[in-house]
């Protein structure tokens, strides 16, 4: 069992990948070619995404 702060804190985690990934891209779009470098802002938005969704998950309690 997962307590209230874990998952705050997971959720606060997964926000900052996806706050750091959102800059990067932005930097990105001046460039506008698909790179490796336009490729990294992406993988660190899904992982942020993912950490936030596993955290809600495993912070519901089975009904």
């Amino acid at each position: 069992m997962t307590s209230n702060a874990d998952v705050t804190g997971n959720i606060s985690f997964g926000v900052v990948f996806v706050l750091i990934g959102s800059l990067v891209l932005l930097n990105e779009f001046d460039v506008l070619s698909l790179t490796w470098s336009f490729i990294v802002p992406i993988v660190l938005i899904g992982a942020g995404i993912a950490v936030i969704v596993s955290s809600q998950m495993s912070g519901r309690k089975p009904s």
